[in-house]
């Protein structure tokens, strides 16, 4: 399932530079939920400004100036990819971002530096002894598999329940109660809720409207073919101002804008 989610978040996929994503081996499962990294060279003043709609868990993000685990988000995020950079990284499962940082609600929309001076160093050795970025990509994700293992030798029971929340929500999209989600988990409404704001550090619904509105801006994007109303039904808005205001407050632009400059690529 994890693969099919790849496509998700990423609103404007024409512009990314060199990028993978990668499902995690058994053995890292329950830390990680994939592997990714990325690699640019601009030249001049040229740049790429990439805009995520981030799924509702941590990332552990290793680059040259050092490591950090950034928090869940309430908005979309930007970035501009200027000059010649670097930067690998995993999202967490939420057991591995609670035991990293213990409470990730306190860490919405900012990045909490990680005191690894071995882990930057070995990433950075990693990068530097392949010419193939698929290469060294893997060389990496063996370096933060290990990294990671050492930090959290055992996630237990909650944490386990936390995964499988998480992994509910993003897999059934036909599940749009917190109470249908809390039941297709296998817990009590109370426990998820619960879990929810400790281990991922947003409510249960915002969770859920995170994962809605991913799926609407991938089928927007996608499907330019499609009226929007339909869109918004399909992934369970009550009615197409449902989906505007949540375009709205994630992006600041509208649905058509959005629609018209992913196929434009410019921004909305």
């Amino acid at each position: 399932m994890t693969a099919q989610l790849f496509d998700r978040g990423v609103l404007f996929p024409n512009r990314l530079p060199e990028f993978l994503r990668v499902q995690p081996a058994e053995m890292d499962a329950d830390l990680v939920r994939w592997f990714w990294g990325s690699e640019w060279s601009f030249a001049g003043d040229s740049m790429s400004e990439q805009v995520v709609v981030p799924f509702s868990t941590c990332n552990l993000v290793i680059g040259p100036d050092g490591a950090s685990v950034t928090g869940p988000t309430t908005q979309a995020s930007r970035r501009e990819l200027r000059g010649t950079g670097w930067v690998m990284a995993a999202m967490l499962q939420p057991a591995a971002a609670f035991a990293l940082v213990r409470s990730p609600a306190d860490f919405r929309n900012q990045a909490v530096p990680v005191s690894a001076d071995d882990l930057v160093a070995a990433v950075a050795s990693a990068c530097a002894e392949e010419d193939i970025f698929s290469v060294r990509f893997g060389n990496v994700r063996s370096v933060v598999s290990t990294w990671l293992h050492n930090q959290i030798p055992e996630i237990g029971e909650a944490g386990r329940s936390a995964n499988r929340l998480v992994a509910t929500v993003d897999a059934r999209d036909d599940l749009n109660t917190v109470s249908d989600v809390a039941s297709a988990a296998g817990l009590s409404l109370r426990t998820a809720q619960r879990v929810a704001r400790e281990y991922v550090g947003v409510s249960l619904g915002g969770m859920i409207r995170r994962r809605r509105a991913q799926v609407a801006f991938q089928s927007i994007r996608e499907q330019p073919e499609l009226p929007i109303a339909q869109v918004a039904a399909g992934v369970g808005y009550s009615d197409q101002a449902h989906l505007a205001g949540e375009t709205r407050r994630l992006l600041g632009s509208t649905t058509t804008s959005y629609r018209k400059s992913s196929i434009e690529g410019k921004n909305p």
